[in-house]
């Protein structure tokens, strides 16, 4: 009994296997590719490598500074400056030669490569790139490449990101590759000269440079050390100086907004700005130093002038003032009266002379007055000479003191005028006392002497 099991399970095993293989046999064959990069790849199969560049860039930049001046030479032209260079160092590190077939500056776009600077590069493309004109590079050999740039029409200055593409190119399989590689730095873009100028200023800006040269060139013409723009120091100097470019800078700014320049002192502007703005500074500030300083020496002149009056004036009023000795009655009682002196009637004599004693604020000596008597009576006697006589002895005999405007405007009456002039008694005139002069004391005495 188990041997017959046995033999129908081996025959029913085999049944089945032959019937896999019939099934198999019916069912037809499929292969399916995958294209890419121009070349078929079987799958399931693993995908073959494409061919591709192996090889680094690294860029050596030969400045830090660059000049806004520094231009690609136009066609048929030179350039205003000759460009700088960049230098591309290119390593194949791959199994085929490679070509560095072009350069294009990404940034900043204030600056581009230049073609055909002296064969170094070949014509500028469409999107800015220049063919490099260097050999294809071996395997595991490396090549530099110099790089001319330039700077555009108005750069903006100040320190910026420098990002260059390097086009590659080579022949694997048969089959071309190229690839790109990017490589940055940083230059600074200036105007030249520009920057010893600040130093020298002290300006930290351009912007602010106006301010500071406008004081300068006012404090060429203008002198005053009094005046407060040319004595400010520290922050106040800068509070004027600020102002004074803000004013500038703007008005200069709004005149190239409107010529649609877009230049401005703040970070976009080359040396034909800086040579107008020094010279308008310059003017500007030599002009209103002129100005102020003519206006000071006129002040100045008309001070002096007003002094040198008030000094004649005091010359001459002190002269006015001061007794003398060929004075007349009438004059040194005027003198007296300036003076504000009314002297008493208490008389004092010294060498034979007799007279009353002149001594008071404004006088600077001492002076003796004689007494004063009328004119003599002529040969006739005019009409009303004995009331005119009569009157003049009246108003002074009982004057103890004597106030010279009171009795110069009682002379003005009509009664007096047969008497006049005064003369004086004895025609004895003012005698101004010596320091060693002794006065001795006379007692009262009429001013007037009636003849």
């Amino acid at each position: 009994m188990t041997i017959l099991l046995r033999a129908a399970l081996r025959m029913a095993l085999a049944a089945m296997l032959v019937a896999g293989i019939a099934a198999e046999a019916r069912t037809p064959t499929h292969h399916r590719t995958a294209r890419h990069a121009g070349h078929a790849t079987v799958t399931p199969a693993a995908k073959a490598e494409e061919p591709k560049i192996s090889a680094s860039v690294t860029m050596a930049v030969a400045f830090t500074t660059l000049d806004e001046s520094v231009k690609c030479a136009a066609p048929g032209g030179d350039a205003e400056k000759q460009p700088e260079h960049l230098y591309l160092t290119v390593k194949n590190d791959g199994t085929v030669p490679v070509t560095a077939s072009a350069a294009r500056l990404l940034a900043p776009a204030d600056m581009q490569a230049c073609a055909d600077v002296a064969t170094q590069t070949g014509a500028r493309a469409a999107d800015g790139a220049v063919a490099l004109l260097g050999p294809a590079i071996g395997p595991g050999r490396t090549a530099v490449l110099p790089l001319p740039i330039g700077t555009g029409a108005t750069p903006k200055t100040g320190t910026t990101p420098l990002l260059v593409e390097i086009r590659l190119h080579a022949v694997s399989a048969g089959k071309p590759v190229d690839d790109t590689v990017l490589v940055s730095d940083k230059v600074e873009l200036q105007v030249p000269g520009l920057s010893d100028a600040l130093k020298l200023f002290g300006a930290p800006t351009l912007f602010l440079l106006p301010g500071v040269i406008v004081l300068g060139a006012l404090g060429l013409f203008y002198r005053s050390k009094e005046s407060p723009l040319l004595a400010a120091t520290g922050a106040t100097f800068w509070i004027i100086a600020i102002l004074i470019s803000v004013v500038l800078s703007g008005l200069y700014g709004l005149v190239q907004t409107l010529r649609k320049t877009g230049h401005n002192l703040i970070d976009r502007y080359d040396l034909g700005d800086v040579a107008i703005i020094w010279t308008i500074s310059i003017l500007l500030g030599g002009i209103a130093g002129w100005l102020l300083q003519r206006c000071a020496d006129k002040e100045a002149k008309r001070v002096k002038d007003a002094a040198d009056q008030a000094a004649a004036g005091a010359l001459a009023d002190a002269a006015a003032r001061m007794p003398q000795h060929d004075d007349s009655p009438e004059r040194l009682l005027g003198r007296l009266a300036l003076l504000g002196i009314s002297p008493t009637n208490h008389a004092y004599g010294v060498g034979g002379r007799t007279g009353f004693l002149l001594d008071g604020r404004g006088m600077d000596d001492r002076w003796l007055m004689p007494q004063i008597t009328h004119r003599a009576q002529p040969g006739a006697k005019p009409a009303g000479w004995d009331d005119a006589r009569n009157a003049l002895a009246a108003f002074t005999d009982a004057l103890a003191v004597l106030s010279p405007a009171d009795f110069l405007e009682e002379l003005k009456k009509a009664d007096y005028k047969p008497l006049l002039p005064l003369q004086w008694w004895n025609d004895v005139e003012p005698y101004e006392l010596l320091v060693t002069d002794a006065l001795q004391d006379e007692g009262p005495l009429p001013f007037v002497r009636i003849r």
